[in-house]
Parts: structure tokens; sequence; C-alpha cells
């Protein structure tokens, strides 16, 4: 059976970051050589089927965007409404932005689980 080979794209961080696990995979391995496209796509399998689910929930947070979970609130809100549906709760849907759980990504640099506000 024939592989087939994909790209794959990132920030010019992630190369460096392969490049230094080729290397150190590489280093002392006398049984072959491992390639950045072998060791990237190692890495995506092992993570998916061992650690995925348990960071599912970390990478939600690290790439919240508040504007996208208004949009996406307002969207369910206008559906429900065209629908009949009673009033939609908006403050219980809006929770995690009022509470500060989640910070939308800065510009500058992301903050740190341990940064983000508490609520009021």
């Amino acid at each position: 059976m024939e592989t087939k080979i994909a790209k794959f794209t990132g920030t010019t961080e992630t190369e460096q970051a392969a490049d230094r696990m080729v290397q150190a995979v590489n280093d002392g391995f006398s049984g072959g050589r491992v390639t950045k496209h072998e060791m990237v796509s190692w890495a995506i399998l092992y993570f998916e089927k061992h650690c995925f689910l348990d960071c599912m929930e970390r990478i939600r947070q690290d790439h919240f965007d508040q504007v996208a979970y208004l949009e996406s609130v307002l969207r369910e809100a206008k559906k429900a409404r065209k629908e009949g549906q009673p009033n939609v709760d908006l403050g219980a849907l809006l929770s995690p932005i009022t509470k500060g759980t989640r910070v939308e990504k800065p510009k500058a640099r992301q903050l740190k689980l341990s940064e983000v506000p508490e609520g009021p």
C-alpha cells in the first residue's frame, strides 16, 4: 500500500521546534535517519492517540475569540427567535466572557491561564 504525502504548514517557531526534535532524535541514532516530515507526522498521530482529548479544552481556551463567540451567540439567539422559541437567556450564554474565564488572544503576546483575570 502506497503512503500518500501531504504538506504541513506552520509558523517559523514551529519549524524551528521540528528541526530541534529531528536533530535530537537523529543524534546518536545509528538505526536510520528521521526526516522532518516523518517527525511531524509521527508527533501528530501520537498526540492524537495519547494526548489530544486531555488537551482539547486548553487548545480551545488558547484560541478563544470573544468576537467570534459573540457572533455565534447572536446567531443562535436570532435563530431561536425566528423559530418562535422562548427568549434565550443571554446572561448564561455570555458567562464565558463576563466572568473572565476566557480572554481574547492579545496581539503582542498570549496570556497564560494564570494571568486570566477572575470575574466580578
